[in-house]
């Protein structure tokens, strides 16, 4: 982790603007005002224009089912208003550093292992040259199947205490839907060409719909289908079964276990099973039972799809490794099954307008936009 700041944190409490320029008024003395003491220099350096501009660096790590990453970014806020109790307003972002996504380290089918986690973690801060007192704001968000893991909440509030001044530790289906549809560029897209956008989020564990109208999300829904619910090794022995892709793998014919082998061919059965339980979710309501939520409203009159989160990667052509999970597989697949659906059929793949890991680039943001709370303030919700 980077060093120690030197000296104490700048604040606004810093600068008294005005308290030296006392002057009397009385009938005997002169009138001559001298300000040629005032201040010089840069306008970001005058007071006055301090008061009223704020830089915050702002820190987002995301502990998905499959990938963890931290996003380092300076928040620019001004305040636009001539009342001084008026809002900050977010005015202008940079992404100061992106480290590498990582795979998620499990311990066993309950747990997150947090040592691997707290060194992701650190490493981050070590190569963005940050230490945790000098960051403003942030969130940490565990999403999917990581959030199920009986450790997380303990997790997500000590990296939220150890990380800096951080505004919320949080996670929930809808919530993740919609900071995916922002992160990704879909409510952007959507803005700019005044349409609707479907936005699917294909995780580790999870899938995230959100439904934006005109660049605003009208609906969010998740389903329990993801990339990474079982992993196998080079052989085709299964080293991860979660839960869930157990049961998945049931329902395509499969009767999997932790150890057992499987074939590339079962692996294929599986992903198209999953590709059309999906888009027939998403388009007929089917599988009500595979919802995380309420089913998502009527998409008949959306526009487009966009696809995002690590699946995402490869329908884009971002990403082509192979990581042991169903990712690779599952390639192109579902834009491919939404041709065969009639409600589905119209629909026109956008180009995403930033990288797909859309969660992780809003969990570097998501602090801008709240309220702070306080350090390491705690809104679990999964809802």
């Amino acid at each position: 982790m980077a060093s120690d700041p030197k000296g104490r944190p700048h604040t606004l409490a810093d600068h008294v603007y005005g308290s030296e320029h006392d002057h009397s008024h009385d009938e005997d003395t002169d009138h001559d005002h001298d300000h040629d003491g005032g201040p010089t220099g840069p306008v970001e350096e005058n007071p006055l224009w301090v008061h009223d501009n704020i830089a915050l660096t702002s820190v987002g790590i995301d502990i998905g089912s499959a990938g963890t990453q931290v996003i380092f970014s300076r928040i620019h806020m001004r305040r636009l208003g001539e009342d001084l109790s008026s809002r900050y307003f977010v005015v202008k972002r940079e992404t100061l550093y992106e480290s590498p996504v990582a795979l998620t380290p499990y311990i066993g089918d309950v747990r997150i292992d947090e040592q691997a986690i707290g060194t992701i973690i650190d490493q981050a801060y070590g190569q963005a040259g940050v230490h945790p007192d000098n960051v403003d704001t942030g969130s940490v968000i565990l999403t999917g199947e990581a959030l199920r893991r009986e450790n997380a909440q303990a997790i997500g509030e000590l990296l939220a205490e150890l990380g800096g001044e951080f505004v919320c530790a949080t996670a929930g289906h809808h919530m993740e839907a919609m900071l995916a549809a922002y992160g990704s560029g879909a409510a952007k897209v959507s803005h700019e060409r005044d349409c609707h956008v479907l936005n699917v989020d294909i995780g580790g564990g999870t899938t995230k719909l959100a439904l934006i109208q005109h660049g605003r999300v009208a609906a969010t829904a998740a389903v329990h289908i993801g990339g990474r619910l079982l992993v196998v090794d080079e052989e085709g022995v299964i080293t991860r079964l979660d839960p869930a892709g157990s049961a998945l793998a049931r329902r395509a014919g499969l009767d999997w276990k932790l150890g057992a082998k499987t074939s590339a061919a079962q692996l294929e059965r599986l992903a198209e099973w999953m590709a059309d339980a999906l888009c027939a979710a998403i388009a007929e309501h089917q599988h009500p039972d595979l919802y995380l939520t309420e089913p998502l409203d009527d998409v008949q009159g959306v526009d487009g799809v966009m696809f995002s989160g690590g699946v995402g990667e490869y329908v884009y052509g971002r990403e082509s490794r192979d990581f042991g999970d169903l990712g690779r597989r599952r390639i192109a697949r579902p834009s491919r099954r939404m041709h065969s659906r009639d409600r589905l059929r119209r629909l026109r793949v956008q180009r995403p307008a930033l990288r797909q890991h859309g969660l992780r680039l809003a969990a570097g943001r998501a602090a801008a936009a709240q309220e702070p709370a306080g350090p390491a303030a705690s809104c679990f919700s999964r809802s």
